[in-house]
This record gives structure tokens, C-alpha cells and sequence, in this order.
């Protein structure tokens, strides 16, 4: 089943790019970073930010020294937009009982396939400022539609090793520069 599902992923993500090429937008490209350190998810579109929220990753992930085998990648890029938009649902198995449940997952970006299970991008009712989900970047909502709407196919996605750098309180808020930030680890 993983692999037909994988299938339809790439099938879906190569429709997606030559539509892309074939209708390429003059608008600059946006860009998704995520800060697990300090839970912040921030949207660029070119150098400015067009969106800030805080988020919830997964427990461990990420993070240094974490205890956890899986980590988040450096980058990523969107392979699919779950096609079930405001009603896309996901399968929970709960650790203790083995038992699954459905849970509602709207505006869901699927992002890769790591370690037996997907790396999404979703709306949740439970957003907490701290890592709390299995492994997923849960947006509050409201913010999670607009990531939707605004993110294509083949947008980049960079997990940051360090906190999000403050932004200048000013009307243009731009992405920092290299040397303002701190380097990739």
C-alpha cells in the first residue's frame, strides 16, 4: 500500500511541475522555514515574510541531542497538497495500546516519506507552544489554510537547527541575511 500511495505522490508531484513550468509565475517563489528550537513556522515569498505562527513539531525532533532516532532533514519540498482540503484526515497509532484512530488533519501539505511514515504540514486543534506531535508540524488554524493556498508543489522547506532569529519590528520584515543568522549546522 505505501508503495502505491508513493506512486500516486510522485505522479501527482510531476503533474504539478510541468504545470509549473509550462505557467510560470512572475511572482517570487515562496519559502517555508521552521524553527523546532522556538516552535516557529515563518512564510517568505521572495525576501519579505508574509507569515509568522508558532507551531508544534515532533518530540525530540530536531533538536540537539535528542534521544530520538529520527530527525528532522535539513530541507524538504511539498510532494503533494492533500486533495480533501478543510476535510483531509490521518491515522494516529496510539504507542501504548497499538490501537488506530482518525483523526481530522485539514490543509494538510505532504512533504516527504520518512522512516515508514509522512513528514506533513497540517492544521490541529491542539497547537501547544512546544513539541508535542508525533512527528508533524501542526499550524493553528486559520494560518494553515493560508499556507495551503499559498504554497505549491516543489516549495522549499528548510528545518533550522537554531532558534527563529528575531525580526526588525519595522513594516518591511525581511529574511535575514547569512551573516546575520547563524549558520546551518
Amino acid at each position: 500500500m505505501a508503495r502505491s500511495v508513493m506512486a500516486v505522490a510522485v505522479l501527482v508531484w510531476l503533474g504539478t511541475c510541468l504545470t509549473q513550468a509550462l505557467g510560470k509565475s512572475s511572482a517570487p517563489a515562496v519559502s517555508l522555514y521552521v524553527y523546532p528550537l522556538s516552535q516557529t513556522l515563518r512564510m517568505y515569498q521572495g525576501e519579505s515574510v508574509i507569515l509568522e505562527t508558532h507551531v508544534s513539531t515532533g518530540k525530540g525532533w530536531g533538536l540537539p541531542n535528542s534521544r530520538k532516532k529520527v530527525r528532522y532533514r535539513p530541507s524538504y519540498q511539498v510532494l503533494f497538497k492533500d486533495p480533501r482540503r478543510e476535510k483531509a484526515t490521518s491515522i494516529l497509532v496510539d504507542k501504548k495500546t497499538g490501537k488506530k484512530k482518525t483523526v481530522k488533519t485539514p490543509w494538510k501539505l505532504v512533504l516527504s516519506w520518512d522512516y515508514g511514515h509522512y513528514v506533513r504540514i497540517h492544521e490541529y486543534k491542539s497547537v501547544p507552544k512546544r513539541a508535542a506531535s508525533h512527528g508533524c508540524i501542526r499550524v493553528p488554524k486559520g494560518k494553515a489554510q493560508r499556507l495551503y493556498e499559498a504554497v505549491e508543489v516543489g516549495t522549499k522547506v528548510y528545518v533550522e537547527s537554531y532558534p527563529a532569529p528575531k525580526m526588525a519590528k519595522t513594516k518591511s520584515r525581511q529574511k535575514p541575511k547569512p551573516s546575520d543568522s547563524q549558520p546551518r549546522r
